[in-house]
């Protein structure tokens, strides 16, 4: 089996990763909330350990950047589907 750089994307980095997302037009008082409770909750030792042991690390993305993520994500993952002429059923 080729690595994905054989495979012709040089460069291609894969790394999973979990988020938490609201209905649109949830208040931004309620999402900040979350977001708040969120971070504490990340930084707790208990869940630092945790994450440790599953090897993750937590990485919080600040109210509406998580849109730009999924785009560069989707885009990334848009290239590799091209050129493996991967498709669905």
């Amino acid at each position: 089996m080729p690595t994905v750089a054989e495979a012709g994307l040089p460069g291609f980095n894969f790394y999973g990763w979990f988020a938490l997302m609201a209905p649109a037009g949830t208040s931004k008082d309620l999402t900040a909330k979350m977001y708040a409770d969120l971070e504490h909750a990340v930084s707790e030792p208990g869940m630092q350990r945790y994450l440790a042991m599953q090897g993750m690390t937590k990485t919080l993305s600040p109210n509406g950047r998580l849109v730009e993520e999924i785009a560069q994500e989707s885009g990334r993952w848009k290239v590799l589907v091209a050129r493996r002429k991967i498709s669905a059923n």
